[in-house]
């Protein structure tokens, strides 16, 4: 049977608002959500990620300093036809309390520019180059923090015995105005010691082993949802 764009667009967007509906917005809608369970093991396996990346401690609430909120964004991805939904949940900071000069300073992050993409595809099918792209699972949390953020636990995960204590951040979170900043700059680290050299437009020739042009970009095949405005590469 073959349907014409109309009948596809509809389509589309029905399913698009069935998901959006059954996704809660709030932790008391996903206690009483019919896929509470489901929730319940992606907020699970979110707070599983944040301790083993050891993101923050917990610490007596110190008098007049500013503590950041919290909260729980909730997310159906791959729900379509012949797709089983994963369901994803986020802790993320309440980011737009922050104070400029007290709980940050520099917030910019160089971001890739289409034409560098653009490029990088057009070397690679001229030199007849690998490319390769890879995804970093919760990138932000890479990011080591240089400001003392306070922030609250989070609802539903408190620690039995110090509900009063808050959490003293260790690496940057989702949802921090310096996040996207301290990813960047652990990243440009990690490169420049693997051996990468940082240039402003194209790439230079330089010995190596490997074959390949790498331009790593996060959360986004071939194309630019975050990243560098730098490109890397490594050429022989």
């Amino acid at each position: 049977m073959r349907y014409g764009f109309f009948d596809l667009a509809y389509y589309v967007l029905s399913s698009a608002m069935e998901v959006a509906g059954e996704e809660p917005l709030t932790y008391e809608e996903v206690v009483s959500s019919r896929d509470s369970k489901k929730w319940l093991v992606a907020m699970e396996s979110e707070m599983e990620s944040l301790r083993k990346n050891d993101t923050w401690t917990l610490v007596d609430r110190p008098l007049g300093k500013r503590v950041v909120g919290c909260k729980w964004l909730f997310k159906i991805k791959g729900a379509g036809i012949d797709k089983k939904p994963r369901y994803k949940a986020r802790l993320i900071a309440r980011g737009f309390t922050q104070i400029a000069r007290e709980d940050f300073n520099e917030v910019f992050s160089p971001v890739v520019r289409h034409t560098s993409i653009r490029i990088l595809l057009a070397m690679t099918a001229h030199l007849d180059l690998s490319l390769e792209q890879m995804d970093v699972t919760t990138a932000f949390l890479h990011g080591e923090l240089e400001e003392d953020i306070l922030m609250n636990q989070s609802k539903g995960f408190e620690v039995r015995g110090k509900k009063k204590q808050v959490c003293l951040l260790k690496k940057s979170l989702y949802g921090l105005k310096q996040s996207p900043r301290q990813w960047y700059r652990k990243f440009n680290t990690f490169m420049i010691n693997q051996g990468f050299k940082r240039k402003e437009n194209l790439c230079e020739r330089k010995e190596s082993s490997c074959n390949l042009v790498r331009r790593f970009l996060v959360e986004f095949a071939l194309g630019i949802k975050a990243g560098c405005r730098i490109t890397y590469c490594n050429l022989n």
